[in-house]
């Protein structure tokens, strides 16, 4: 096989590295060790097993996430775990493996470069009962080792199937916090026009190859590498707000000066004069009576911080009227092999709180008159939020997973159709 076909398969020079699963269940104690540090040798000299960049590899994944039908996704209100479009994003992301998350004492990329924690994670993929160590199951193990947490990004299919939801194509949505390209890459399959804000030098740069590679030559995007508390963007000039913004200080994307964990360190700080000035800004933004969602959950070090955001939403001029709940990672994965194996799929939720624009007064062109301007109101209770079984600072998501395409299927619904999926 040629040097660039083993590229392509990730297939190492090796024979006797990339075994599978059966094949080390019969070794020795001693053929084990023997055969750990050999993989340890291979991984030393070939280094962090980044996801591929070569067109080939992203083509491939381009296609496969095109290909699935979101129609799939949105069910009774629970946005569901389809994992296509991820890898694709995490090519463009390379410095993310290198993001501090939270209270963690490690990043994946931390890890890897120890010599004795490499080593028990190559351990640990075989006991785990990964299928073979090839560079997904290292970078699958690395996300979940003892002490280290990945940052996530949203899933890709998840925003294209909420904006094929909400909008129509060609309408524009604005998104606050672009992160790592998940909601880019769905704005691009979804065919709506994109206005995206991330203070993260590298981040920023990925998100904008990304739409140079992908983009619909009919739709415009507009990112800015800037904080979204400060945008100044032209009033009533989004049809529709979707994002997912920092947790406070749980990712810490970068040491830039721009970033919001380092501008605003406390909570009442971050909340005020970032969380507030953000909503505000898409308020701004937003057309008369049009939808804001924002999908944002406790952390540990802000237990209420989805009361706050419901709050915030509700006094800078939005009306609360849904909660939607959005499934993360299959929570068997952080398990031992026998237990995942004998156990259920399940999985942790987090919320999405969606809110409508207020105080709008829409004149009836046919009769001159001014209809009842009075926005739907808000639920008599207070906004229920999702309970967290447990509050982990982020949530790992293994996402080297490929899938036979299928064919791409279309589907037309009402734009604020939303409430009866």
């Amino acid at each position: 096989m040629s040097d660039f076909l083993k590229d392509i398969f990730e297939v190492g020079d090796e024979e006797d590295v990339f075994l599978n699963g059966g094949q080390w269940a019969k070794f020795s104690e001693q053929e084990m060790d023997d055969y750990i540090e050999t993989v340890f040798k291979y991984y030393r000299e070939k280094g962090f097993p980044y996801y591929p960049q070569d067109k080939i590899y992203r083509l491939k994944r381009f296609k496969m996430f095109m290909g699935y039908d979101d129609s799939r996704i949105i069910r009774d209100k629970v946005v569901t775990q389809i994992l296509h479009g991820l890898s694709l994003c995490w090519t463009y992301m390379p410095h993310s493996w290198g993001v501090k998350c939270g209270a963690a004492k490690y990043t994946p990329l931390d890890i890897f470069h120890d010599d004795d924690h490499l080593r028990a994670v190559i351990r640990k993929i075989m006991i785990m009962g990964f299928s073979s160590m090839g560079f997904s199951s290292m970078r699958g193990m690395v996300r979940i080792y003892r002490g280290a947490q990945s940052v996530s990004n949203f899933r890709p299919t998840s925003a294209s199937a909420i904006y094929s939801h909400f909008c129509n194509p060609g309408d524009t949505v604005l998104d606050t916090s672009s992160g790592y390209g998940g909601r880019v890459l769905g704005a691009i399959k979804a065919k709506v026009n994109y206005i995206g804000f991330d203070p993260c030098t590298p981040s920023f740069k990925g998100v904008q190859e990304i739409i140079a590679d992908w983009g619909n030559p009919g739709n415009t995007y507009n990112v800015n590498c800037s904080g979204s508390e400060e945008m100044n963007l032209p009033g009533e000039c989004a049809d529709f707000a979707f994002t997912s913004p920092p947790y406070f200080n749980t990712e810490k994307y970068s040491d830039e000066e721009t970033q919001s964990w380092k501008k605003y360190p406390t909570r009442d700080a971050w909340l005020n004069g970032f969380l507030q000035d953000t909503i505000r800004g898409v308020h701004h933004a937003l057309k008369p009576d049009r939808i804001m969602g924002i999908n944002i959950a406790k952390v540990k070090s802000y237990l209420t911080i989805e009361e706050d955001c419901i709050r915030i939403a509700q006094e800078n001029g939005f009306d609360f009227i849904d909660t939607w709940k959005y499934a993360m990672s299959n929570l068997k994965w952080t398990l031992p092999n026998k237990e995942r194996a004998e156990g259920e799929a399940h999985s942790k939720f987090e919320p999405i709180f969606w809110f409508r624009k207020k105080d709008i007064i829409v004149l009836d062109s046919d009769t001159d008159s001014e209809p009842d301007s009075t926005p739907d109101s808000t639920p008599d209770s207070t906004p229920e939020v999702p309970d967290a079984e447990s509050v982990p600072d982020t949530v790992v998501n293994i996402e080297d997973v490929d899938s036979p395409e299928t064919e791409m299927k279309s589907t037309k619904v009402e734009v604020f159709d939303f409430l009866g999926v």
